[in-house]
């Protein structure tokens, strides 16, 4: 990664207007969770490869 921080983008920051902020958020957390769906069905590609069964979706507790 870049190994900025938030300290580096402070400045920036403190100009957003909440709605610029809000988007932000959003965009961030679709970010992560777009990763997060792209690991966990690489995981279990991988779990299946190695013959081991895997959890449905359904059978996982939120």
């Amino acid at each position: 990664m870049g190994g900025r921080t938030v300290n580096d983008y402070r400045e920036q920051f403190e100009k957003m207007s909440i709605d610029e902020m809000w988007a932000l958020h959003t965009e961030v957390g679709q970010i992560l969770a777009a990763r997060l769906v792209a690991k966990k069905q690489k995981l279990e590609k991988r779990l299946q490869q190695l013959g081991q069964p895997t959890r449905s979706r359904d059978s996982t507790e939120d």
